[in-house]
């Protein structure tokens, strides 16, 4: 649920690394509205430096959203939500 409009960060990262080595997933996230329209999707920060998270910023007025992540081997991350960039 997003309180009031603004800008809002949803981003994954490793749970004990970096996204996509050892037991870290190389993650894709997608970011829904309400009615499952897709607002954003995201995969990979910057996969030229190997960093294999997910981000998405985006403006978003009040109300309920959802967050969707995948990844490619079934391994481990965190999911983090803040409001700005």
């Amino acid at each position: 649920m997003i309180p009031q409009a603004g800008q809002y960060t949803f981003e994954t990262s490793g749970s004990i690394g970096t996204c996509g080595f050892a037991l870290d997933e190389n993650t894709m996230l997608s970011l829904y509205d309400a009615n499952q329209h897709l607002v954003a999707s995201n995969h990979d920060i910057d996969a030229a430096n190997l960093n294999f998270c997910s981000r998405i910023t985006a403006t978003l007025s009040p109300g309920t959203y959802y967050v969707v992540v995948s990844g490619f081997r079934g391994g481990n991350y965190k999911v983090q939500v803040r409001s700005g960039n």
